[in-house]
C-alpha cells in the first residue's frame, strides 16, 4: 500500500497593514530620490517600468504610477 500524499494548501494572502504600505511606499520614495527620479514627475513610471523590466519581473507602468500616487500621502503620514 502506497503512503498517503497530502496537498499543500496555500496560506490566504496577507494583507499590507497601513503601517506596511506607507513603509514600502516610503522606501520607494528614497530609492527614487537616490536615482534622482521625481516620483510625481513625467516619464517616473516608465522608468521605473524600464527597471522592472532589467530585473525581468514586469510591471506595467499604470501599475507603477498608480502606486507612485500614493507617496505623497504616506510620507506625509511618516513624517507626522
Amino acid at each position: 500500500m502506497l503512503p498517503e500524499r497530502r496537498l499543500k494548501v496555500a496560506e490566504p494572502e496577507k494583507l499590507l497593514t497601513p503601517t506596511e504600505r506607507n513603509t514600502l511606499l516610503t522606501i520607494i520614495a528614497a530609492l527614487c530620490k537616490y536615482e534622482g527620479i521625481d516620483p510625481q514627475g513625467r516619464g517616473a513610471a516608465q522608468r521605473l517600468m524600464e527597471m522592472t523590466d532589467d530585473l525581468g519581473a514586469h510591471v506595467d507602468d499604470g501599475t507603477i504610477r498608480n502606486h507612485l500616487a500614493k507617496i505623497p500621502d504616506a510620507l506625509e503620514t511618516r513624517m507626522k
